[in-house]
């Protein structure tokens, strides 16, 4: 996935674009229930395929949404390769410590941001993400 990114970087690979941005909500119902996690990315990479700018925002994970600013801070000027997410989903887990409710466990929500960011690569990268749906 990420490989993808680098071997076949471009100005038409879609990263070199301004305003990436993906917004991606979990609720148990759809519509109109409040967040479970809530995840809006955007990162513009260079051609070299470096991250160039980094802004990662995440609700459900504290008392308010709030910005991933480690993350952030690891992503901006790295590579787009699978270290750097690895690296950047370590941050969001040592950044963010959430509540367990009645929606979701903390760990949960650790896992299901970490998820998000992946999935936000994955989907940059052309990759078919299947969505499972339960009702």
């Amino acid at each position: 996935m990420i490989r993808f990114l680098v071997d076949h970087h471009g100005s038409q690979c879609g990263f070199c674009t301004p305003h990436q941005l993906k917004v991606y909500k979990l609720s148990k119902r759809y519509g109109d229930d409040i967040s479970t996690v809530l995840a809006a990315i955007n990162l513009e990479a260079s051609d070299d395929g470096h991250i160039t700018s980094a802004r990662v925002a995440l609700g459900g994970m504290a008392a308010i949404p709030r910005r991933a600013d480690l993350c952030e801070q690891i992503l901006t000027g790295s590579p787009l390769n699978q270290e750097t997410l690895s690296q950047a989903k370590a941050a969001i887990r040592q950044e963010f410590k959430p509540m367990s409710d009645v929606r979701a466990s903390s760990e949960y929500r650790l896992v299901v941001a970490c998820n998000l960011l992946e999935r936000y690569f994955m989907e940059l990268s052309g990759q078919n993400v299947r969505i499972i749906c339960h009702a």
